[in-house]
Parts: structure tokens; C-alpha cells; sequence
């Protein structure tokens, strides 16, 4: 009798412990676009990931959560984060984005998105009519402003504009002559550029077609995060974290970016 009220006693311990642990969060899902010095694609250890890589690779351990960069192109990003397939990602604030975003408070990064030309170049833009005498390229998924957006398909339309993949591409046919301009987030082009070797061979010009915040961005629809307000609450405290103890200088630092702490 002793020994089946020990071995029923073991039992009801060992449920104990097992109801009592915690069950493992599912990975969470990034995307790894192209989008220099933000993210990086296919960087061996000890190459630079990008500067958001950086951040999102210190705060989700520290919040116990695994995750996964899957490549998937950036001009379906926005429907990615609409249909949960992609959980998180950092976006610039826009009011009509909450519609299928939970938006971080701790801003992450700033850049404006200004037009690239050759450094010997004669070339002056002040406003969207200005680049109508100009061979422009265009990032194929970016579409920066509503105004340069609805430009852009009026280029397209009339079979006026050079379309590539990536800031890459851009930057070489810039380079070649091929194109006069094109818009990119001057952040990424400076940075982009130094790791050609061919900051000295560009310059960007002062109209700012947008400027944007950017916040950790977590998808309405994710099955991966259970309580989104007190993940992109935790991620944020984290980010805060970061500013506080220099991290995150140290971070933009290694992209050559300009420490701004808002």
C-alpha cells in the first residue's frame, strides 16, 4: 500500500512539473531584404548584418524568442506583413499602416529619401517636374511618397523609366550613364556606396522627396505572437535599453551613421 501511494505521489508530481513549464514560443519570422545598412543578405560571422539586424539579434534573445530571416522580395513586403506570413519588420509611421501593424514607440532609425546623381554632374531638382528631363531609376517595391509614387507610374506608363531590383543595380547604371538619377533613403545609398568604394563618385541632392521614422513593426495577423502590445512593448523596452548603455551608438557607428538619439 506504501508503495502505490509513492508511486501515485510520483505521478502527480511529475504532471505538476510538466503543466508547470513553460511551452516554447514559436519562431518568429523576419524578412531578409536587401536594404543596406538596415539588413544585409547571406553575411558570413564577423561581416556586418545591418544595423536593424544588430538591434533585432541582441533584443528578441533577450526576450527568449527565436527567429528565422526567410528572403522573400521587398516589394511584397507590405503584403507579407498584411497576411502574417512575415511577423516583424521596420516600418516608417503612417496612420493608414495601423490598419495591419502594431507599431513600436522606441524610434529605431531615421533617413530621408533624397535623388542620386554622379558627383560631376549638372543636374538640379526642386521639385517632381525637375526630373522629367532625366533618365530616372526607380527600386523596383519602394514607393517613398504618394506624390513620387503616383510620378513614377506616369514614368512607367509613357515606358520613361529604368526599373531594377535594388539600390545596387541603381548605383552601377548611375555610374555607367545609363540613368541620371534616381530617389533612394540616404542612409542606405551612403552606406551602400562606401562598401563599393564609390562615395567619392556620388552625391545626393538636398530635395527630400520623404522623410520617415522608423519602428519595429509587428504584423496584426502574426500566429506567432499571442499579446502583440506586450511584445512591441518588451522589444521597446530593450531598444531603450540600448540607447541608454551606448549600444546603440556604437551600432550606427559601424555603419559610419550619425549617433541621434530622439
Amino acid at each position: 500500500m506504501v508503495e502505490l501511494r509513492y508511486i501515485l505521489m510520483t505521478l502527480l508530481l511529475a504532471n505538476q512539473v510538466s503543466f508547470g513549464a513553460e511551452a516554447p514560443q514559436p519562431t518568429i519570422r523576419i524578412n531578409d531584404a536587401t536594404w543596406p545598412p538596415y539588413f544585409y543578405q547571406d553575411r558570413a560571422p564577423g561581416q556586418k548584418a545591418g544595423l536593424a539586424k544588430d538591434i533585432i539579434q541582441i533584443c528578441l534573445p533577450r526576450m527568449k524568442r527565436n527567429f528565422e530571416y526567410v528572403q522573400l522580395p521587398i516589394e511584397r513586403m507590405q503584403n507579407l506583413m498584411q497576411s502574417g506570413e512575415i511577423d516583424i519588420n521596420f516600418f516608417s509611421y503612417k496612420k493608414e499602416r495601423e490598419s495591419f501593424v502594431t507599431f513600436g514607440k522606441e524610434l529605431a532609425f531615421s533617413t530621408a529619401y533624397q535623388p542620386v546623381v554622379r558627383k560631376d554632374a549638372n543636374i538640379t531638382i526642386q521639385s517632381l517636374a525637375d526630373f522629367d528631363k532625366y533618365k530616372l531609376g526607380h527600386t523596383i517595391g519602394l514607393r517613398y511618397a504618394p506624390e513620387f509614387w503616383d510620378y513614377i507610374q506616369k514614368r512607367k506608363q509613357r515606358n520613361d523609366l529604368d526599373e531594377t531590383p535594388s539600390n545596387e543595380s541603381n548605383l552601377k547604371k548611375l555610374l555607367a550613364g545609363r540613368i541620371d538619377t534616381f530617389v533612394a533613403d540616404a542612409s542606405s545609398i551612403r552606406s551602400l556606396s562606401a562598401d563599393m568604394g564609390v562615395l567619392d563618385r556620388i552625391r545626393l541632392l538636398d530635395f527630400r522627396i520623404y522623410e520617415g521614422d522608423y519602428y519595429l513593426s509587428l504584423s496584426k495577423k502574426s500566429p506567432r505572437v499571442i499579446n502583440p502590445r506586450a511584445f512591441v512593448q518588451e522589444f521597446d523596452h530593450c531598444l531603450a535599453d540600448l540607447k541608454k548603455d551606448g549600444t546603440y551608438c556604437k551600432i550606427l557607428q559601424t555603419y559610419q551613421l550619425p549617433c541621434v538619439l530622439k
